[in-house]
């Protein structure tokens, strides 16, 4: 666990770039160039690290409380999460018949996979109880929740789930 902070640093460019080049020659048809996948990889891990950023500070100013703050760590801890759910986003399997409706179920794995994850995370390496790692974690949940809620909604709207 002690090489949380480095991991939640390289985690976000290894899996976008490994994403990326994945499917380069399908991009590759489209136009993109080696570049342009390489500032892509660069852009999406901007990103996801300043996320983390502000949702690690957040974390860390419940930890200052206990005399547990390592802000290193809770942005390790807030990266890895939102890496793990742009992963489940992107190589989601999941089809309906309905797109929007595959969409906002895709959505929700999204949210309860990394909030999870994070839960996971923070009692394993702050040595909290349950209900201390929601406590630690509740304002990032709260921020999560709201959007995510919206963008459920939207693509449950659009494919015709509130008929």
């Amino acid at each position: 666990m002690k090489f949380l902070p480095i991991i939640g640093l390289l985690a976000p460019p290894v899996a976008i770039l490994t994403l990326l080049l994945i499917n380069s020659e399908g991009l590759a048809m489209l136009g993109f160039s080696g570049d342009s996948i390489f500032l892509t990889a660069g852009i999406f891990s901007a990103v996801v690290w300043a996320w983390a950023l502000f949702e690690g500070r957040s974390v860390n100013k419940f930890l200052k409380k206990d005399k547990k703050d390592n802000f290193q760590m809770a942005f390790g801890i807030n990266s890895l999460s939102n890496i793990c759910a742009i992963i489940i986003w992107w190589v989601s399997p999941l089809s309906t018949t309905n797109l929007f409706i595959s969409a906002a179920i895709t959505l929700v794995i999204m949210l309860l996979v990394s909030n999870a994850l994070r839960l996971w995370l923070t009692k394993q390496v702050f040595e909290y109880e349950t209900s201390r790692a929601v406590n630690a974690n509740k304002f990032v949940f709260i921020e999560e929740i709201l959007i995510y809620g919206l963008a459920i909604s939207y693509f449950a709207f659009l494919g015709g789930a509130f008929r």
